[in-house]
């Protein structure tokens, strides 16, 4: 139970009241027995002025008794009962007898009856206090009788009630006044400073450290309100400080969070328990968990990826050592990534935390991946340029021989002529034989081929040579062909599938200007767009007409645009949002690195400043639509 809250007035007061009542009974003790000494005086006065009274009568009195004179004792008790105080006067016989008795109210005050001893004494009658006096009458020391007076307190006790009314009212004029002036001492020089204290101190409660009280009494009091200002002051002096030290630990503290919002890695911390307890940008931006739903979560439970090493974490925390792991392969929302991960144990306040530090590594991976897969095509490429200087040589003899053995059976040249002569035949007879045997139809046979091999190793020559990266002017229509009879020699015997047996349908616009552009790096692109498309037709289980390639080039305002159609499967919408995608592909396993058209859609994109994109419908065929700008900004 709450205990009941009392005010110091009211502690004052109740402490000025019990000391009064104190002093008023330490006065009643006091003025009790001077009460009582003077009651007893005022009795023996009464005493003495009754026995002046009856000593007086004695002797007459004494002869009426003897002369049983009713009518004179009467007579003189009546006057007897002049005298004030009387109430009753009775009188005796020697033997107790009553002889006469005169009383102002008989039915209280009777004194028919002899009792007691001869003396005075206290009785009450009725209402009344009162003094019973009862004496003998002796005359000549013979007992002749009793008399006995009734004679009335009241005023004794109506002087002593007044007094004591007088006295009451002096102590409570001296309690009222004395209330009075403490109070208003008491309110002037304790309680109102002590209200403005309190007031101001809840003022300082409620962090309002400006707060002053002005109080300018030189007493304990004025030291206290002094002493207040003075930790008011200190307060405000302190809280200033704490705010400026809260601002500057708040600009930190956003500083902080805004550098580690802004690094691209995901920064988790963790207590002991793998309980998260903070939470950047980028960590929402991956997970989709804000901070406030992902602090206090598992770490576990929000990265619940496949192939997330969850057990590092734990070694780290249980061995206090850092632990990384670089290019974990991880499956977020179906998309295959791979991360870098770094546990930094932390100790603090005798707790084990930790901070998880995860960086997406993946482009920087496809990107190894791709400078390798270049390092082969580069390889590969110097190897085809190294085969095709080789196979040039003999392949130069094989046209020149065809040439000559030609020449010495068609020509009409005397060394022909003698030459038949010694193998005693003719030259006419020797060209009916070839003609007969079509040996000079087989011979153009080997020279067409020999020649078209020749323009094959060059065409192969030119597209591998390393460029410079220059631009210069060639027209797209003669870089499609020149492509084309690359791809042309594509060959695979697994898959029943020649480039030679798909139909290509021309359809170049008239007059097209020449362009800059860097000529091995657009037949690289169209290279890469053929070969998928021709690969693609080849695998179509559900084709119902001849594999075709329908090639376009026209002009449109500031570009050139080129397109090349297949009729076969097509692509699905979802393949064609990430088809220049690096390492994307429809292929299976091991048949494709899907770095093609991310490389081409690169050097369409960046390098010429054009664009390229893809439309196709499953089941009818796709479509590669380039543009290239026909004035480049640098050239």
């Amino acid at each position: 139970m709450k205990p009941l809250k009392c005010s110091l007035r009211f502690k004052t007061n109740l402490a000025i009241l019990i000391t009064f009542f104190s002093i008023a009974l330490l006065f009643s003790a006091i003025h009790q027995p001077m009460r009582n000494r003077h009651f007893r005086t005022m009795t023996e006065k009464i005493e003495l002025v009754l026995d002046t009274l009856v000593q007086r009568d004695q002797a007459p009195l004494g002869n009426e008794i003897f002369d049983g004179n009713i009518r004179a004792m009467a007579i003189r008790i009546k006057a007897m009962m002049e005298v004030k105080g009387m109430l009753a006067i009775s009188v005796f016989d020697a033997t107790g007898a009553l002889l006469i008795q005169e009383s102002r109210n008989p039915a209280i005050y009777d004194l028919t009856r002899l009792k007691g001893d001869p003396g005075i004494r206290q009785k009450r009658w009725g209402n009344t206090d009162t003094l019973t006096y009862l004496r003998a009458i002796s005359v000549i020391g013979e007992p002749l009788g009793w008399i006995r007076i009734c004679y009335s307190l009241e005023d004794i006790k109506k002087n002593q009630r007044y007094t004591n009314r007088i006295v009451a009212g002096l102590l409570a004029s001296i309690l009222i006044v004395m209330l009075a002036v403490l109070n208003l001492i008491l309110s002037r020089t304790i309680l109102r400073p002590i209200t403005i204290l309190r007031d101001a101190m809840e003022q300082v409660g409620r962090l309002r450290y400006q707060k002053r009280v002005h109080i300018e009494s030189r007493d304990e009091v004025g030291d206290l309100a002094a002493s207040f200002n003075r930790m008011s002051r200190d307060l405000d002096r302190f809280h200033r400080e704490i705010q400026t030290r809260q601002e500057e630990t708040n600009q930190v503290r956003l500083f902080l969070k805004n550098i580690i919002d802004a690094m691209p890695s995901v920064l988790v911390g963790i207590n002991r328990d793998q309980g998260i307890t903070h939470w950047n940008l980028q960590a929402e931006k991956i997970t989709g968990f804000s901070p406030d739903r992902a602090r206090g979560m598992a770490v576990h439970k929000i990265f619940a990826w496949k192939g997330f090493p969850a057990a590092i974490i734990e070694k780290s925390l249980r061995e206090k050592k850092i632990r990384q792991q670089t290019k974990i392969p991880v499956t977020i929302n179906g998309t295959p990534r791979f991360m870098d991960m770094t546990v930094y144990p932390l100790e603090s306040t005798g707790k084990t935390d930790a901070v998880i530090r995860m960086d997406d590594v993946t482009d920087h991976v496809r990107m190894e991946e791709m400078v390798i897969q270049s390092e082969k095509m580069l390889s590969v490429g110097e190897l085809a340029a190294g085969m095709a200087h080789e196979i040039n040589n003999p392949l130069a003899g094989v046209l020149q021989n065809a040439a000559v053995i030609k020449n010495r059976l068609t020509g009409d040249l005397p060394a022909n002529h003698k030459a038949a002569t010694a193998c005693r035949t003719t030259l006419p007879t020797i060209r009916s034989y070839m003609e007969h045997r079509q040996i000079f139809s087989l011979l153009d046979h080997v020279h067409h081929a020999g020649t078209r091999a020749a323009d094959i190793v060059t065409d192969m020559l030119s597209f591998s040579r390393k460029g410079e990266g220059s631009f210069s002017f060639h027209q797209l229509n003669r870089l499609l062909d020149e492509t084309l009879n690359l791809v042309s020699s594509d060959y695979n015997l697994t898959k029943h599938f020649d480039f030679k047996q798909i139909l290509i349908q021309r359809e170049y616009e008239a007059s097209l200007p020449q362009i800059p552009c860097d000529k091995g790096k657009l037949q690289q692109v169209f290279l890469n767009i053929l070969q998928n498309g021709a690969h693609a037709m080849a695998e179509n289980p559900e084709k119902t007409s001849p594999d075709r390639f329908i090639l376009r080039a026209k002009a449109c305002p500031g570009t050139l645009q080129v397109e090349i159609e297949d009729n076969g499967p097509g692509i699905s919408p979802d393949q064609c949002k990430r088809i220049f995608e690096p390492f994307f592909t429809t292929k299976p396993v091991g048949t494709g690195t899907g770095l093609g058209l991310s490389v081409s859609y690169f050097i369409i994109t960046k390098t010429h400043n054009g664009s390229m994109e893809v439309a196709s419908v499953p089941g009818k065929g796709t479509n590669f639509i380039i543009r290239l700008p026909i004035q480049q900004e640098e050239l």
